[in-house]
């Protein structure tokens, strides 16, 4: 998982997470989200929906609660886990 203050929201950050961190954020720098240097990175264990579960709690922590399309504390549009998959928000 990644997250970084988004350059093309000022006061937003972004939170993803990827099989491939390099590459995905590579793809941020270059489509001038990410200034190299100011994200952090967590890894996780397990697979895809691991790493999505992980990020949908980012996202919670930083919206308090609030899907991300919903709140300005973060840039993301989506969510990771949406309302078909809220059960596994559950573990």
């Amino acid at each position: 998982m990644y997250e970084f203050p988004d350059q093309k929201s000022p006061g937003q950050d972004y939170v993803g997470q990827s099989g491939d961190m390099d590459s995905r954020l590579k793809t941020h720098e270059l489509k001038g989200r990410l200034k190299p240097g100011t994200e952090t990175r967590t890894e996780e264990e397990g697979g895809k929906t691991a790493r999505e579960i992980k990020e949908q709690r980012r996202i919670y922590d930083k919206t308090g609660g609030q899907p991300a399309g919903s709140s300005d504390a973060v840039s993301n549009k989506r969510n990771p886990i949406g309302p078909k998959r809220q059960h596994l928000m559950e573990k």
